[in-house]
């Protein structure tokens, strides 16, 4: 096998121990399999690095201070200098075809640095009838945001955006780093199929902080992004003769 077609899946995981196994489970499964799982517990309070450590996935685990998931995907990215990379949070599940069709992707794209698929928005443990439940109105298939485990990206894209923003904590690194791809130039294909489970649970991260943090959050990113796109512009030319 080739370096280029050497494929590395980074999860983060934070007290994940109730989803983890099944998410190594769906990388397992893969048609086209990877050649390394690494696991970064972001100081875990319950048994998933354990769990990570024990499942058949032989999967590198790193145990690293509670930093968010920006500095867990970095800790793994750092153990990254070839082929490819997939990223798929521990509550996530993919698609057992998932690997392979972005791997043709690429294949029949060289120019372009990530491949990224549609994925559906779970709600696990199902809705009750009748209950108020904030997970209502995200369920379905998203075919449009961009999603970390949705995507298969080049090494060489990833060394050429950096890591993620740690400062962007607890969420919003995602979105930064994928408007950062964006401002470097990195060309991004898109599957129509479905080929992620993305579970909503009580538990999810982002579940744990109000509104005004996540406006906060994506007023940030959204600054930077603009500034970024700025800078990136050539400076306009008076014409001549001009004051």
């Amino acid at each position: 096998m080739t370096a280029d077609l050497h494929i590395t899946c980074i999860m983060p995981v934070r007290d994940g121990a109730a989803f983890i196994g099944n998410a190594l489970d769906s990388i397992v499964r893969q048609s086209r399999p990877v050649e390394r799982i690494i696991v970064i517990d972001d100081g875990s309070c319950d048994d998933s690095a354990a769990v990570a450590r024990a499942h058949p996935a032989a999967a590198k685990v790193i145990s690293i201070a509670p930093s968010g998931p920006g500095a867990a995907r970095n800790a793994g990215l750092a153990q990254c200098n070839r082929g490819l990379v997939a990223f798929l949070d521990a509550d996530d599940l993919w698609h057992p075809d998932k690997i392979l069709l972005q791997l043709e992707c690429l294949a029949r794209r060289p120019e372009t640095g990530i491949c990224l698929s549609a994925f559906d928005n779970i709600a696990d443990p199902p809705l009750l009838p009748g209950v108020t439940d904030w997970r209502s109105t995200q369920l379905g298939v998203d075919r449009r945001t961009p999603l970390l485990s949705a995507a298969l990206v080049r090494s060489a894209a990833c060394a050429r955006v950096g890591g993620f923003d740690t400062s962007l904590y607890p969420f919003g690194e995602d979105s930064d780093w994928f408007l950062r791809c964006r401002a470097a130039g990195i060309a991004t294909a898109r599957l129509d199929q479905v080929l992620v489970q993305r579970r909503l649970h009580l538990g999810n991260l982002t579940r744990r902080f109000d509104n005004n943090a996540r406006a906060d959050t994506a007023f940030a990113v959204i600054t930077e992004h603009l500034a970024r796109k700025r800078l990136a512009q050539p400076p306009q030319l008076q014409p001549a003769g001009s004051q």
